[in-house]
């Protein structure tokens, strides 16, 4: 091979080499700028709706007007309307028969015998009462936005059982173990704590 080829080998070669270090580099840099994925926070029933535990029955609050709409969702779809004294933000199944409902800045909760269309007198938990997930055993946990604090409270007996002061501006919940451990999270999905239902505190979350 004469000195020409050779240099034009040399050069090849060299370009080559050149063009893959700026291939992996640009690669590095695209993967360095590639921000982690949005993890989506579910919560612990759909928002304003809710299933019963066998399936059959679907709840949603409607958001326009003082309404729940109760769809049967067996072979005939059985659509109900029950009407509220006022709008609700959430609902959600006890049982197979009842919900609750929680009317958002009166800071109250109800239940509903959805078999009979009655809707019960209110009673007050909170400055505000929002998003909520229960207990196996019937109990609410609801969140009031108001005072940054999650309310644990019994519908049959209509009394608050404990409060859990929440950093930050809660307005999710999800079972992490059910019935032990729940995480809360703001309006855009972030964690802003979690804690155990047994933590000691007293009825105004101290």
């Amino acid at each position: 091979m004469n000195f020409l080829n050779r240099a034009k080998m040399i050069f090849i070669l060299l370009t080559v080499a050149m063009l893959s270090l700026f291939v992996i580099s640009a690669g590095a840099e695209e993967k360095a700028e590639q921000k982690p994925a949005k993890q989506v926070f579910i919560p612990c029933h759909p928002p304003q709706a809710d299933y019963s535990q066998d399936g059959k029955l679907f709840v949603n609050a409607n958001q326009d007007i003082p309404m729940l709409v109760l769809l049967e969702t067996g072979t005939e779809q059985k659509n109900t309307q029950i009407k509220l004294p006022k709008k609700a933000y959430d609902v959600i199944f006890i049982d197979d028969t009842r919900a609750v409902v929680s009317y958002g800045p009166w800071g109250e909760l109800a239940v509903v015998d959805l078999k009979q269309s009655i809707v019960n007198k209110p009673f007050k938990v909170g400055e505000s009462a929002e998003a909520m997930c229960k207990t196996s055993d019937g109990k609410i946990l609801v969140i009031d936005s108001e005072k940054n604090k999650v309310i644990l409270t019994d519908p049959k007996t209509q009394k608050i059982i404990k409060t859990y002061p929440v950093k930050g501006k809660p307005a999710q919940m999800r079972w992490l173990v059910p019935d032990l451990k729940i995480e809360i999270a703001d309006a855009e999905g972030k964690t802003i704590s979690a804690f155990k239902l047994t933590q000691q505190t007293d009825k105004k979350g101290k």
